[in-house]
């Protein structure tokens, strides 16, 4: 057993049964989707821009965009 599946494993064990069900229904429906197609990256989109617009982000500029990926990119670090 590879040291990343070991630790999900023992993270699942400490989690609270009523999480385990959405973990389950998350990764089932993942592993579904595995295959892209174009169907579904115009769903995908369209989803996106939904959620922008819920979120006044809509109207933002190339430069705005790129500002907060970098701001995103630092807190990674």
């Amino acid at each position: 057993m590879t040291e990343l599946r070991t630790e999900a494993i023992n993270l699942m064990q400490n989690l609270p049964e009523e999480y385990l069900l959405e973990i389950v229904k998350y990764v089932k429906n993942f592993l579904s989707d595995k295959e892209i197609t174009s169907e579904k990256a115009l769903q995908a989109f369209y989803t996106l821009r939904r959620e922008a617009e819920k979120n006044n982000l809509h109207d933002m500029t190339l430069e705005e965009i790129n500002a907060e990926i970098d701001a995103a990119r630092q807190e990674l670090k």
